[in-house]
């Protein structure tokens, strides 16, 4: 299973492996081990991506559409999570409030559940 969950909840078994993927950590979270959670930013989209989004609030399609791309060009990240799934049977994406029309998390979730299958 492949799930999304705040990350200021409590961690919880059902969590199974927790990974963070935001390009900077948020000040008032714990960082890495203390928040029970590997940070993978690589899994965040790129720079590129995010201020094309910024300039292209209203192209949430097309967003999704390039992010998708770029994770599956990122294999070695991708094959990461997919071994870690298969080892702990669950893996949490660990989230942040965002603003926008975009649900990256959910796209990143989406993707994972195809690729882990």
């Amino acid at each position: 299973m492949i799930r999304t969950k705040s990350a200021y909840e409590p961690k919880s078994p059902e969590d199974g492996y927790r990974v963070f993927i935001e390009p900077t950590w948020p000040r008032d979270l714990p960082k890495g081990k203390a928040l029970g959670a590997d940070w993978m930013r690589e899994l965040y989209p790129s720079q590129g991506l995010r201020e094309w989004m910024r300039i292209n609030p209203r192209k949430g399609d097309l967003f999704r559409d390039r992010y998708l791309l770029e994770l599956a060009r990122n294999e070695k990240a991708v094959e990461k999570v997919r071994k870690l799934h298969k080892g702990r049977g669950t893996l949490t994406i660990l989230t942040v409030p965002m603003e926008g029309p975009w649900d990256i998390y959910e796209t990143l979730a989406g993707y994972l559940r195809v690729m882990c299958e």
